[in-house]
């Protein structure tokens, strides 16, 4: 948008300038065309018409000087043919002036007549008897004629004293014309020139702050700390994340969640301390605290104070909510062997560690970075780097871990479980790569390989001659809320042709909470196509009965963490015993994860538990060993 308004600016002011220019030129050449009017024809005209009356008067005072001898006749005559050659030349040159014949014919006929009447003087006193009266007759005619004469150029003289007044207006009107557009650009350039002056003042402030808080952003705090570097100031940085942004971004929305972490951030800005600390936004839901103090007990007693302040409820347009931080710190340390930005950088990431330390154990803490966790970090990002090649390289391989009837022993399943093979290290556990998965997204494409590798294995040892059995894969959260989960499963079971009854797909509590009414319409529609549906873990999260009664679920999972220390823990037992009746109730199959000892299977038993998976029957195996097996307890 920016940078759309910043080129119209630019176009209406090169439109403008050549409009402005076109147009002063176009007056500059009118002006030029007066100026060589008034040069060429106007100014002209007046000398002519100047040396005309100079001529009449010289023509005048030779008759008077003739007719009383003060000038003699040799000398008249002589004098004469000058003026009248000289009347003659300037009619013509006034006549190529005007150009045209028309308003010198009056003149013409003045001056051929006081022509004759000088030629008549001139006879008349060269006789031997000078008729006095007739001359002086003659003479008495020069003088109106002259004036007539006079007269005609007077005309002439305003005429051309009118055309150049109009002229000299023209012109007047041109260049004030001239004027009012270059003043009107000029103006029109001081606007543009403010709306520059206040956009590059956005786009600096757009690139040194937060729009929605006004805190100085990313880039004003790797400044800061350059700077600091520069200067080997002691500080320690501190990166804050406000807890649980995605899951009120889900409940209130995108406007209201930007309402909350701007409340956030003036709490925290509120609680800043004058010149020892200053605050920052990094991200959406990310803020920095630089302290320029490297006490750690401070800075740790520093962080205690924003947990406490930041835990007081927040009103968000008629919702109250509670807001908990994750908070990280790092010291500055000087490093001789590299540059302020680079150690910037190093300082801001070493924070980011720590705190994200903080909320993978659930948040509302503090934690300050050790070198363990920067090679935890670095050690999740090379695996993560690794994990993008995984699938389309061939590494991951599927195991499965038999699922058998806890009265019989019969095997009635099989869980797929995924394990990578990296190149170099070998086999990474599920531990290690799954979060990172997760973290990334990957986790998405993974389990869809996952879907599509169990059901095709499935179907191909049931056309080898297997029985029926079922396989359970695990679906990720990230899969749950894609959108597009239907479609993909309908797509693996035609693509594999595994019958719907021979796949079974697991979730966890934690998953099916998040949004109870959707998640039971999916599994619903899941339900309703004959797949079978397991709760996964149950007892390790917060689902609640009324919902539980309402999933269209088929099975429920006991998760191992019940099961491990049975049947010495009297809780435990108590537990699985209460899991196991409420399946029962409602109808619901049991498989009980984890059991290795022939103790827990007698205990299982007793219960009443349907099915069961550990190590005491198998190890997850591969898809040979697996079929090994199946032939072995057939």
């Amino acid at each position: 948008m920016l940078q759309r308004k910043i080129w119209l600016a630019f176009i209406l002011v090169l439109i403008v300038g050549i409009a402005v220019s076109l147009r002063i030129v176009f007056l500059g050449d009118s002006v030029q065309k007066i100026n060589r009017q008034f040069v060429i024809e106007k100014l002209p005209l007046s000398q002519r018409i100047g040396e005309l009356r100079g001529a009449i008067a010289d023509e005048e005072r030779l008759l008077y000087e003739y007719y009383s001898f003060t000038a003699t006749k040799e000398a008249f005559q002589s004098q004469h043919a000058q003026n009248q050659a000289s009347l003659g030349k300037i009619v013509a040159q006034l006549e190529l002036d005007i150009g045209s014949r028309e308003p010198v014919a009056e003149l013409r006929t003045r001056l051929r007549e006081l022509g004759q009447l000088s030629d008549e003087l001139s006879a008349t006193l060269a006789n031997r008897q000078v008729n006095w009266d007739f001359a002086r007759a003659i003479l008495a005619q020069v003088k109106p004629k002259v004036r007539q004469i006079e007269k005609t150029l007077a005309e002439m003289s305003s005429s051309n004293r009118r055309a150049v007044d109009n002229l000299g207006e023209d012109s007047q009107i041109s260049v004030s014309l001239m004027e009012s557009w270059v003043v009107g650009f000029s103006i029109l350039m001081v606007i543009v020139a403010l709306f520059v002056a206040y956009y590059v003042v956005f786009i600096f402030r757009a690139a040194f702050f937060d729009p929605e808080t006004g805190l100085p952003n990313q880039n004003s705090l790797r400044n800061e700390l350059k700077a600091a570097f520069k200067q080997q100031r002691a500080g320690t940085v501190m990166m804050i994340v406000a807890d649980r942004e995605r899951e009120i971004f889900e409940s209130i929305g995108a406007v209201l969640t930007q309402r909350w972490l701007v409340k956030i951030a003036k709490r925290l800005n509120g609680e800043v301390i004058g010149n020892e600390e200053k605050l920052f936004r990094f991200g959406s839901d990310a803020f920095v605290l630089l302290r320029w103090s490297s006490d750690l007990a401070d800075a740790q007693r520093r962080a205690r104070q924003l947990l406490g302040t930041v835990q007081q409820p927040v009103h968000v347009d008629r919702h109250e909510l509670i807001s908990t931080l994750s908070i990280g710190a790092a010291l500055m340390e000087y490093d001789n062997g590299n540059n302020s930005a680079l150690m910037a950088e190093a300082q801001v990431q070493q924070a980011a560690s720590a705190c994200n330390r903080v909320r993978k154990t659930g948040g509302n803490d503090f934690a300050v970075y050790d070198e363990a966790m920067g090679n935890a970090a670095t050690k999740a990002l090379h695996l993560a780097a690794d994990l993008q090649h995984a699938v389309e390289n061939k590494e991951l391989r599927l195991l499965y871990q038999p699922k058998v009837d806890t009265a019989t022993g019969r095997l009635l399943g099989m869980e797929a479980l995924v394990r990578w093979m990296h190149p170099q290290r070998g086999l990474v556990s599920p531990v290690e790569f799954i979060p990172v998965a997760e973290d990334t997204g990957l986790i998405v494409e993974i389990g869809y390989w996952v879907l599509r590798e169990a059901c095709r294995q499935n179907m191909a040892w049931q056309q080898s001659g297997m029985r029926p059995l079922r396989v359970a894969v695990n679906l990720s959260a990230r899969q749950f809320r894609s959108g597009d989960l239907l479609e993909k499963i309908d797509a693996v079971l035609a693509e594999s042709g595994l019958p719907v009854d021979s796949l079974e797909l697991e979730i966890t509590e934690s998953m099916v909470m998040e949004d109870p009414e959707q998640v039971i319409q999916l599994l619903g529609e899941i339900h309703d196509r004959g797949i079978h549906i397991a709760l996964d873990d149950f007892g390790t999260g917060h689902s609640s009965l009324a919902y539980l009664k309402r999933f269209p679920i088929n099975c429920l999972k006991v998760d191992r963490a019940f099961i491990k220390d049975t049947p010495e823990n009297a809780d435990d037992v108590a537990i699985t015993k209460t899991i196991i009746a409420m399946a029962q109730a409602l109808a619901l199959t049991t498989v009980a994860e984890g059991v290795e000892t022939e103790e827990q299977l007698a205990l299982l038993k007793s219960l009443g538990c349907d099915q069961i998976q550990g190590y005491f029957f198998s190890r997850p195996l591969p898809a040979d060993e697996f079929l090994a097996y199946y032939r072995a307890h057939s």
